[in-house]
C-alpha cells in the first residue's frame, strides 16, 4: 500500500469566505479509487491564524478531497458554521 502525508496552506483570501479549495500536487500513483483525507491539527499556525483558530476550523468545517488525476487532488473546505479569512495549515494522507 502506497502512503502519502503532507501539508499545504489554504488561503482563504481577506474577505471573509465560508468555503475554500487547495489544488494539492507533486503527488504520485493517484487514482479514483485511492484514500485521501485532509484535517487541521489544533496547534497548527499560520502567519494569518493561531492555533486556537486552526481548533476552531476543525470543529466548523468538513474536509473533502477530491481525485483530479494521478499527481493532483483538491481539498475543499465547507464551513457549517461562520467565516473565516486568511491562510490555514491543511494536512493531508492519501492510502492508495
Amino acid at each position: 500500500m502506497a502512503t502519502q502525508i503532507g501539508t499545504v496552506t489554504i488561503d482563504f483570501g481577506s474577505t471573509p469566505t465560508n468555503t475554500g479549495t487547495i489544488l494539492v500536487t507533486g503527488l504520485t500513483g493517484l487514482t479514483l479509487d485511492t484514500h485521501k483525507e485532509a484535517y487541521v491539527q489544533a496547534d497548527d499556525t499560520t502567519v494569518d491564524n493561531t492555533a486556537v483558530e486552526h481548533r476552531l476550523l476543525g470543529i466548523w468545517c468538513r474536509f473533502s478531497c477530491e481525485y483530479v488525476s494521478a499527481t493532483t487532488m483538491n481539498i475543499h473546505c465547507d464551513l457549517f458554521i461562520g467565516e473565516v479569512i486568511g491562510t490555514f495549515k491543511i494536512h493531508y494522507v492519501t492510502a492508495s
